[in-house]
């Protein structure tokens, strides 16, 4: 499951697996009368998540993405899913940006210079490779969409190679730390390969198609169950 702290105090308990199957449910902690709370939709084991300026969830779950209303309990809007790169989101969507696929994804920094506009950033992740997930090729582009626009749509940039399983932290000078992962390969035990050594920086504010910059090269490998806390 996938876990968020709330303005409140509160902490929501997104999805999991009971039996076996995926669990489409939201959580609780101190429990609220109004849950369990089960969209259909979020069905995977785990959610990439992120805190609105006003205290509401953006949730992106396998290829879809919604606006949740932690304080009522229920959906407020259905936001694009990540098409693949170059296909118009009218189009069939690319692959899941979830576990085992996992993909990166950070809030960029609310000011008062953009509006206090929320915008969240997804990078990397994996195509499906069912048989061979060691194979699996990465992706190297990212998603960047401000999901409670009146018509929300992602904007997209190259990395300058595939990531999956990336740690993305916002540094306190307002860009993005993008490090760790895997350049080949799945989430999971021993379903990776290729460790990801180069650390990359992320400038919200530089003009699209400048925004990545190459920082140093670490020399300890960082996938799947060794990666640090952020």
């Amino acid at each position: 499951a996938s876990t968020v702290k709330l303005p409140n105090g509160r902490i929501a308990v997104i999805g999991g697996v009971a039996s076996k199957k995926p669990e489409p449910s939201l959580e609780f902690i101190p429990p609220s009368p109004d849950c369990p709370y089960g969209p259909e939709c979020l069905v995977q084991i785990n959610l990439l998540q992120t805190l609105g300026a006003d205290g509401r969830l953006f949730i992106l779950a396998n290829t879809r993405s919604v606006i949740l209303d932690p304080s009522k309990s229920y959906m407020l809007a259905d936001t694009p899913g990540l098409p693949l790169l170059g296909i118009s989101p009218t189009k069939p969507l690319g692959p899941s940006r979830t576990y085992p696929l996992s993909a990166g994804s950070v809030l960029l920094p609310l000011s008062e210079k953009n509006g206090w506009r929320a915008e969240v950033l997804v990078c990397g992740g994996s195509e499906k490779a069912s048989r061979f997930p060691r194979l699996a090729p990465t992706l190297d582009w990212c998603g960047r969409m401000a999901p409670e626009d009146t018509e929300p749509d992602w904007e997209y940039e190259r990395m300058s190679s595939g990531r999956v399983m990336p740690d993305l932290i916002l540094l306190p000078d307002k860009k993005v730390l993008l490090l760790n992962g895997a350049h080949v390969g799945m989430a999971g035990f021993n379903g990776a390969d290729k460790p990801a050594l180069q650390a990359m920086l992320y400038d919200p504010e530089a003009p699209l198609g400048d925004r990545w910059r190459p920082l140093n090269s670490s020399t300890i490998p960082r996938m799947c169950k060794s990666s640090p806390e952020n």
